[in-house]
């Protein structure tokens, strides 16, 4: 009986897959349109949007802080590597998360320069326009030489509670939070899911002993610090430390 069926559903499935249509493309037509001055928008487009624009404008450009300065990343050791760093350690830090220095992203990472004067949650948008959250990963003392490596090799990066001082050909000074770095025990580095899984390639961030989620985003953090300082009457001046420096 179960077989009789089998043989049954095989002749209905050859059926119809016989008398289905096969369609073959003949002839496509093709036109290019361009899109210029002279093209008038569609009024009726622009009042259906318009009213989701305003409400997200009027919260894009709320002023969230203020800068003393210009911020550019335009060395190894440069203000916005340096704010960007630093902000997100403080961040984190208030939430009671326990580091032994941040790397929060590459520089790749950092999406705008920052202007002199009033900042908006548009501008924080667009220094970090990503999804990223910060990550805390436990890795061996021994890795951290692979990650100077990597940090000398593309030319800098965001860091805070660490200083590199690499002069070619002698090997690179490394210090954590002041210490020489010690390869018998394990470091926390404050980090993004992004480059914890993987990302830009940072071989020291593999198989960590440990990887625990904040569930923070990268860019909450800048804002939080960013507003902090406002209400306390303070302006973005991040000083160039030194934290880093690179001759080859």
């Amino acid at each position: 009986m179960i077989q009789q069926k089998k043989i049954a559903l095989i002749i209905v499935v050859l059926f119809l897959t016989a008398c289905s249509k096969q369609l073959i493309l003949k002839q496509t037509n093709i036109s290019q349109i361009n899109v210029a001055a002279k093209v008038q928008p569609d009024q009726a487009i622009l009042d259906f949007y318009a009213p989701f624009k305003n409400s997200l404008d009027s919260q894009m450009n709320r002023v969230v802080g203020t800068s003393a300065i210009a911020l550019a990343k335009n060395s190894p050791d440069n203000n916005l590597s340096i704010f960007f760093a630093d902000a997100v350690a403080a961040s984190c830090k208030q939430r009671n998360a326990v580091f032994d220095f941040a790397f929060p992203t590459t520089n790749g990472g950092i999406r705008n320069s920052m202007p002199q004067g009033d900042w908006t949650l548009r501008n924080i948008y667009e220094l970090m326009p990503f999804e990223n959250e910060c990550v805390l990963l436990t890795i061996s003392g021994k890795k951290i030489n692979s990650l100077v490596d990597f940090i000398i090799l593309k030319g800098g990066q965001p860091l805070a509670g660490i200083t590199i001082q690499a002069i070619a050909p002698a090997a690179p000074i490394v210090k954590i939070n002041g210490l020489a770095v010690d390869t018998n025990r394990n470091y926390i580095v404050l980090t993004s899911d992004y480059l914890a899984n993987g990302g830009d390639g940072i071989i020291a961030f593999t198989k960590p002993i440990n990887k625990a989620s904040l569930h923070y985003k990268i860019r909450d953090a800048i804002l939080d610090y960013v507003q902090s300082q406002q209400l306390i009457g303070k302006t973005i001046n991040p000083n160039i430390d030194g934290r880093i420096s690179i001759k080859q």
